[in-house]
């Protein structure tokens, strides 16, 4: 399976990270977006089902924040159209939404969380 842009662009913004952040700070960001993003995408259907669509849309826009640390703009999208649907009260759009910013992120994660493993090696934490 190819690697799709939003990796692509992630790989490419980690050496950047790097530098600004030292290893050791990257490592630490990426582990909390993962677990601050994960709990979030976690929380989505929930906070849909109950219609609290100002909870949804601020859980879509700390998503949107994050993944944009990360150069993960395709995620980030997908999050602002959550965000902004919520907002705008389109009930009729946002279980499609929310099912497919919640894809995009399943997709993501396995690798995110890699790469996480692999800082972890080399900065011995």
């Amino acid at each position: 399976m190819p690697e799709g842009a939003d990796m692509r662009r992630f790989r490419e913004a980690l050496p950047g990270l790097a530098g600004d952040l030292g290893p050791e700070g990257l490592e630490q960001i990426l582990e909390s977006f993962l677990v601050d993003s994960g709990a979030r995408i976690a929380s989505l259907g929930d906070l849909l089902a109950a219609g609290d669509l100002a909870g949804l849309g601020r859980c879509a826009h700390s998503i949107q924040g994050g993944s944009g640390i990360f150069g993960l703009t395709d995620l980030g999208r997908l999050a602002l159209a959550v965000e902004l649907a919520a907002r705008a009260s389109e009930t009729g759009r946002l279980p499609g939404l929310v099912a497919g910013l919640e894809s995009a992120y399943r997709q993501l994660e396995p690798a995110l969380r890699d790469a996480a493993r692999t800082l972890a090696r080399s900065t011995g934490g």
